[in-house]
């Protein structure tokens, strides 16, 4: 009677008193047959796009390998086929071609390997129908199953982790949210720096803090306590941050400012302490001039102008002590000495220009400087009486009346270039009379004579004489 063999690994059994003498090559067969069976690595080389895996019977074969390893450069997607179709087979399969490995047996269902992947299936042997199916899936724990909604890439992120599992049974029951956890992205905060949080009583969850800003605890000394003192707070980032770089007790130093409304300053007050500027004011105006400063320079106390870079522009008033009780008030416009008051009082136009005594300040006009000019003496051009006498010495060439009330008077010479005011003045009026004169208001340039007009209102005569005065206006 001929030999059998097993269905699914091809075992030859011989049948009895079969094989007489020639039986151990036999059985040397099946012992590498179950040698491949139970530790057997197959390398596989695959080409085009079709391959079959086929187990044969009494003979070591590719299809006894307990774990194949394809190989070679298929030219696409190479479909394997394991045979015979109603063998049952279990592979550990690695693909380490560049292409995915199809593995099929019938018309049941198939199992692709990706390149570079690995895969345990097994074939049902069910004929025609035959089904290849993935154990692998089946040997990992479902994590979606369990409720993990993490990725790869998120779960890779403990790759190298050095937590405890008592330090991330931490994190149970903890109802953070990815965005909350991500802000620990970065931080170099250690574990006991970390651990001053535990006990405190704020909810994380409700932390909005970057890595950045958590960073601000590295090496943060405060107790669970102090931090405690957190809880609670309504202060914004902004007016937490008017602390920031604060080295010594807040309320010292507010206790040691003035109030800015109606300060009441005792002892010395020290407006700067940097020489020469001792006050600076910054009206941030947009004219270009936006600051004024007080300084010393030497023995004056000067207001400057300056732009809003803080360059020098202008000096605007000055107080000079020349020497104990001889102080000098000056005045600047456009950087220049324009005027200036002594102790004395005496008045300096443009400089230590005080002009000479009897002087008087004298306009120069919306246009012009004013300047120190002498007393100018009007001169007395004539006198006559009011009959008719004349006096040479007055420059009087003659006197004539030639209407009621009215006399002409003719100089010797005439009264130069300029424009003259004649003025008129009685030099005798006999008690009782009221005689008014006065003379045309102005002589022209170049002009020889002045009309007196003479009224009498008492309705007496008298003799009187007048005298006319002529100026420069």
């Amino acid at each position: 009677m001929p030999s059998l063999f097993t269905s699914n690994g091809g075992i030859e059994l011989p049948s009895d008193g079969e094989q007489d003498g020639v039986w151990g090559d036999t059985v040397n067969a099946n012992m590498q047959i179950i040698d491949r069976l139970t530790n057997g690595v197959g390398a596989i080389t695959l080409s085009g796009t079709t391959h079959t895996l086929t187990t044969l019977n009494g003979t070591p074969s590719d299809g006894h390998y307990a774990v194949v390893v394809f190989g070679g450069t298929p030219s696409g997607t190479n479909t394997v086929t394991i045979a015979p179709n109603d063998a049952e087979k279990v592979y550990f399969v690695r693909n380490t071609t560049a292409q995915s490995v199809v593995l099929t047996q019938g018309s049941g269902g198939d199992v692709t390997v990706t390149a570079g992947a690995g895969a345990i299936v097994y074939a049902d042997g069910a004929g025609t129908g035959a089904a290849v199916v993935d154990l692998t899936s089946t040997l990992i724990p479902d994590l979606a199953a369990a409720g993990v909604t993490a990725t790869a890439a998120e779960l890779n992120i403990l790759d190298g982790a050095t937590v405890t599992p008592a330090e991330l049974n931490i994190l149970d029951g903890a109802t953070l949210s990815t965005a909350d956890l991500n802000i620990l992205d970065g931080a170099t905060v250690t574990t006991a720096e970390l651990n001053l949080l535990t006990g405190v009583t704020l909810v994380l969850a409700d932390v909005t803090a970057t890595a950045a800003e958590l960073n601000i605890l590295d090496g943060v000394t405060a107790s669970t306590a102090e931090m405690n003192i957190l809880d609670g707070v309504t202060a914004t980032t902004a007016e937490l941050n008017f602390v920031d770089g604060v080295t010594s007790p807040i309320q010292t130093q507010i206790a040691g400012r003035a109030p800015i409304a109606s300060p009441v300053f005792t002892g010395d007050v020290t407006l700067s302490d940097t020489a020469p500027e001792f006050v600076l004011i910054d009206t941030n105006g947009t004219s270009g001039l936006s600051q004024t400063a007080i300084v010393q320079n030497g023995d004056q106390l000067q207001f400057e102008t300056r732009n809003s870079a803080g360059v020098f522009v202008g000096r605007d008033y000055v107080i000079e002590k020349a020497s104990v009780g001889a102080d000098n008030h000056i005045f600047y416009l456009n950087n220049a000495e324009r005027f200036r008051i002594t102790t004395t009082g005496a008045i300096g136009l443009n400089g230590e220009n005080y002009g000479s005594s009897g002087q008087v300040l004298t306009s120069g006009g919306l246009a012009a400087t004013p300047s120190w000019q002498s007393v100018t003496t009007p001169a007395a051009f004539g006198r006559i009486n009011t009959n008719n006498s004349t006096s040479a010495s007055y420059n009087i060439a003659s006197a004539d009346w030639y209407d009621t009330g009215k006399c002409r008077v003719t100089f010797t010479t005439s009264l130069g270039t300029s424009s003259y005011v004649a003025t008129v003045s009685l030099n005798n009026t006999s008690a009782g009379a009221a005689l008014v004169v006065w003379a045309y208001p102005s002589i022209t340039a170049g002009g020889s004579f002045v009309d007196v007009y003479v009224k009498n209102t008492s309705g007496t005569s008298v003799t009187s004489a007048f005298q006319i005065v002529c100026f420069k206006p």
